[in-house]
């Protein structure tokens, strides 16, 4: 997995002062970083889950990670450890939605090179 890298604000500059608040918080208590790294190893586990999905399926062990703190977080996540995919009918939301992929390493092809 690559680094954490967020690039994204976590509070729009449109947002009320309480919401930069709860953004600082949960930035510098590390949980925001923590979450993505747990929905990331979720979305390796298992890819092309919309994010209601992901909720649900961990509900019970993270109870935190609601079905919009995992929106948060996949959002956080994107292009750095997570891409987003096709679009689908969410089998729990019943409506189109967003799906979510690891975003693969590949390595470098090695160069073979001729013996003289």
């Amino acid at each position: 997995m690559k680094a954490t890298n967020i690039q994204t604000q976590a509070a729009r500059s449109t947002d009320p002062k309480t919401s930069h608040m709860a953004a600082e918080e949960v930035t510098k208590s590390g949980k925001r970083e923590t979450h993505i790294k747990i929905l990331t190893d979720v979305v390796n586990d298992n890819p092309g889950m919309t994010s209601k999905e992901i909720a649900f399926m961990l509900q019970d062990k993270y109870p935190e990670l609601d079905r919009h703190e995992v929106a948060r977080r996949l959002a956080d996540a994107k292009g750095c450890s997570l891409q987003q995919g096709t679009v689908r009918k969410c089998r729990l939301a019943k409506r189109m939605c967003v799906t979510w992929w690891p975003i693969r390493v590949q390595s470098m092809p090695v160069q073979k090179t001729e013996a003289a």
